[in-house]
């Protein structure tokens, strides 16, 4: 049994309970003389800028024979750990003599990261580990150099970063308090007003105006004179070569949409702040965090994806130096804006020559990265992070991405402002990095004729076309990192998407993610994330499919309301996925030996040990926090993480070596069975019972129904979905639903709608037998394997659940573990009783204590 968290309240608190105990069990014991462990307290950290100089305290600092390995902040408990706090505690390890390679933050939560790469790790290491792991964390002086200027810059920016971002909230509070402004009408005029100010200070900066119109004072001379001058600045802002392709939309425009009372308060906030001398590195932070609070709270969420998927999908796909990075679906630029950093660290710490390095800065800004949306705020909004960030904006196009002809307009037009805007052409792009929406579809034939998966058809899933899209813009060689409905991986109906992606394309990686990861995004999709690499026919090793790397993610990082949590299973599937690339994987891994067999190459440790019915969510058989590889996988059907589960084929190899004959459900059913019912037409006060999801709870029919009307149209029209008593009933949609099992205990007849499948058995089966068998491990994570579907609504389909094994004993067996199971059910349920009765036993026994505490006090003799 786990331990109970402390009680923290404090930093203090967070100190002595949780990162003291947690250094001493990893093994960091300052009482071995033989390991040379000192742990020091506010150690001073010491940064100079010029003449400035700053004296800032780490918490602790871990050394080893006084070489710095651990710099560890401890936060309030009640503080959320946030970017500027992590770019703190990086720059204190940079700042030390020698490089600490580890730095932490704990609020009660660890968030643990590299101090060199800046990469979030799973944990801290053991002090084994850290020792073996020092010789490949070796850096050169250059490098050093450099990462000592980055820390002391961020560690001089922070503050202000804090500062513009208080700032930035206090200006979208003055618009938000007036009446009928949204977040999202609120984060657009907000911008307007920032880019004004960014404009008027650039054109002060660069000698073309004298005097800056962004103050108190100047709005205030103006308006006596009957101009409202902030109006005049956005007209001259949109209109200028620098901004003027940025608001493309908003010309013609009413201005900004403000009442003068609420710009001239911004204005008196912002005024005395410059925006242009703000390190870059500041003003990115703050216009993150404004954007993801307006885009979350703002009904705009499908174009934000969560920045903890946005890190894991860059970091899986580790974008080099010079490659040229596409999303087609960017929405507001949080995979380009990733990418951007991470490349932007590299060329930073490499050892290239001051020129180059500023030469490889202005390659990425205007010539690497592209994105592309079709929605004009998202656009907008992606242009702006972009610029705020360090500019390339200039790649960032307002197209649909599925119009060939329509981008190719827009890369026309962009070069006529900015000759050397990016191109996007098929067969150029290193890495396609995206989050396509789901679910929206395209009529257009002009459209749908340029899709090999679009031709011949009236309509086709945009997400369907974009998959397309994405392989075709990639040069041989490439590689694709993309979040996918669960649906294309599983569904019949997307097997020629399937069959498109492996005509194509190297399967690396299938990622399955949890189903609320979007939740916040305003997405209810299951979804999992893919990592293909375009085949090139011209190398051996990309012309055939090879090992599959196979994981799943119960926590992200971030809980569905958006907030963070320290739990994150992304990072140590990213760093299992590594060791899988290098060739270095030693986890559970499987071999395919025929179509539907395997053979277990290595085990993972551990057993699973017997299998707990859940009560809930029956899919969490196979919805476990779990990475596998698959060898020579056959990826001619469906390629989902839960497909090629080892617990399936655990499941099957258990059944094969029982020594009965092993049938499947179909043959065990009478002709036309088992069959999918079909809901009612109409429903009435009384009538035929409606047998629901609901009702098959799989503990027994809940007879609380709904009814259709007793007539003869509704006996016909529901022919097929009439279930008798004695019938065998299994839910068939729903995640977290699908294979309740009961039997019809009725006499009258009912109707099951279609989202339960009917099972009437042959002579000679238990029917008894059959549903304990298809409760059990062995039967629903047969039923399992094979759900498809994308939403809460997934599917198990007939021909799937008919195709179930079900070991056939003798008649006698078969009611001897009908028996066995009738009396540990009826044990159960005498048990679970028990227990509510000791429930409010304990309650009564609370309650008369609580009565005579009051008697006692109400006895007490006055003094």
């Amino acid at each position: 049994m786990a331990a109970r968290p402390p009680e923290l309240y404090s930093e203090q608190d967070v100190v002595a309970k949780v990162i003291l105990p947690e250094l001493a069990r990893l093994g960091y014991n300052e009482t071995d003389p033989g390991k040379h462990v000192t742990i020091r307290f506010t150690h001073p950290i010491i940064a100079h800028q010029g003449r400035e100089k700053k004296t800032l305290f780490a918490d602790l600092v871990v050394f080893i024979r006084d070489v710095p390995v651990i710099v560890i902040d401890a936060k309030n408990p009640r503080q959320y750990l946030n970017d500027n706090d992590k770019e703190q505690v990086i720059s204190y390890a940079r700042l030390l003599g020698d490089i600490a390679p580890y730095s932490a933050l704990c609020n009660g939560t660890w968030a643990v990261y590299d101090s060199i790469t800046k990469q979030q790790l799973p944990g801290l290491p053991t002090y084994d580990g850290l020792l073996g792991d020092q010789q490949r964390r070796r850096v050169t002086a250059r490098q050093r150099a450099v990462l000592v200027r980055q820390a002391t810059r961020t560690l001089f920016a922070i503050e202000s970063a804090r500062e513009l971002s208080r700032l930035m909230r206090r200006c979208h509070d003055v618009i938000r308090n007036l009446k009928g402004y949204d977040p999202t009408k609120a984060f657009d005029e907000l911008s307007k007003v920032l880019f004004c100010k960014m404009y008027e200070e650039r054109e002060v900066e660069e000698g073309r105006r004298s005097v800056n119109r962004f103050t108190t004072q100047v709005v205030k001379e103006m308006r006596e004179q009957g101009v409202e001058i902030i109006q005049n600045l956005w007209r001259d802002t949109i209109s200028s070569d620098r901004y003027r392709e940025v608001f493309a939309d908003q010309q013609g425009s009413d201005g900004i949409e403000l009442p003068a009372e609420a710009i001239d308060k911004i204005v008196a906030i912002l005024e005395n702040r410059s925006l242009t001398l703000t390190d870059l590195d500041v003003k990115g932070v703050a216009f993150e965090e404004f954007l993801a609070a307006t885009y979350r709270g703002g009904g705009l969420g499908q174009y934000f994806t969560p920045r903890e998927v946005v890190r894991f999908m860059v970091d899986l796909a580790d974008p080099a130096i010079g490659e040229k990075v596409i999303d087609p679906a960017c929405g507001t630029g949080g995979f380009l804006i990733r990418t951007y950093d991470v490349v932007s660290n590299k060329i930073e710490t490499s050892e290239l020559s001051s020129k180059e390095k500023e030469r490889l800065r202005r390659e990425l800004a205007n010539q690497c990265l592209v994105g592309i949306d079709w929605e004009p705020r998202a656009a907008r909004t992606c242009k702006m992070n972009m610029i705020i960030h360090g500019d390339g904006h200039a790649g960032v196009y307002h197209a649909n991405a599925l119009d060939l002809e329509e981008v190719r307009q827009k890369v026309s037009q962009r070069r006529m402002v900015y000759p050397s805007a990016p191109a996007v052409e098929e067969g150029i792009f290193d890495l396609v990095l995206t989050n396509p929406p789901f679910g929206a579809v395209d009529s257009t034939d002009r459209i749908l004729g340029y899709y090999q998966l679009g031709r011949g058809r009236k309509t086709q899933k945009r997400e369907i076309l974009l998959i397309e899209r994405c392989i075709r813009l990639l040069r041989p060689g490439g590689r694709m990192v993309i979040v996918l409905p669960e649906g294309i991986l599983s569904n019949k109906q997307d097997q020629d998407v399937r069959d498109y992606i492996t005509e194509h394309c190297i399967v690396k990686a299938i990622i399955r993610l949890p189903q609320d990861a979007f939740k916040m995004s305003e997405g209810a999709a299951c979804t999992s994330i893919m990592y293909a690499v375009k085949k090139d026919p011209g190398n051996p090793i990309l012309s055939e499919q090879g090992d599959v790397f196979f994981a799943r993610a119960e926590y992200i990082g971030i809980s569905p309301s958006g907030k963070p949590v320290e739990e994150n299973d992304l990072l140590s599937i990213r760093d299992q996925f590594r060791k899988f690339e290098a060739g270095e994987w030693d986890e559970l891994e499987l071999e395919m030996v025929e179509e539907e067999t395997v053979q277990f190459v290595r085990e993972a440790d551990g057993s699973s040990g017997p299998w707990l019915e859940p009560e809930v969510n029956r899919t969490s058989l196979l919805y476990d926090r779990l990475c596998y590889v698959v060898r020579r996988p056959r990826l001619t059907g469906r390629f989902s993480y839960t497909f090629f589960h080892p617990a399936y084929y655990r499941v099957m190899q258990a059944l094969r070596k029982m020594p009965v004959e092993l049938r499947s459900l179909q043959s065990l059913c009478q002709e036309g069975y088992p069959v999918r019912g079909k809901k009612p037409s109409e429903e009435s006060a009384e009538g035929i019972p409606v047998i629901k999801l609901r009702n098959v709870t799989g503990q027994g029919i809940d007879p609380d129904t709904d009814y259709a009307p007793d007539t003869e149209e509704t006996w016909k029209e529901s022919e097929r979905g009439i279930v008798r008593k004695g019938d065998v009933l299994v839910t068939s949609t729903g995640e977290g639903t699908i294979g309740r099992v009961d039997i019809y205990p009725y006499d009258e007849p009912a109707i099951c709608d279609n989202h339960v499948a009917i099972c009437r058995v042959k002579d000679g089966i238990n029917a008894r037998y059959l549903v304990e068998f298809l409760r059990s491990e062995y039967g629903q994570i047969q039923m399992l394997r094979y759900v498809s579907g994308s939403t809460g609504q997934t599917e198990l389909n007939i021909e799937h659940l008919a195709s179930v094994q079900v070991p056939v004993p003798s008649d006698e067996t078969q009611e001897a573990i009908a028996r066995l199971m009738d009396d540990a059910r009826q044990r159960a349920t005498e048990l679970r009783k028990q227990a509510a009765g000791l429930q409010e036993r304990a309650a009564y026994i609370l309650a008369d204590a609580r009565a005579s505490m009051y008697r006692l006090i109400a006895d007490t003799p006055v003094r």
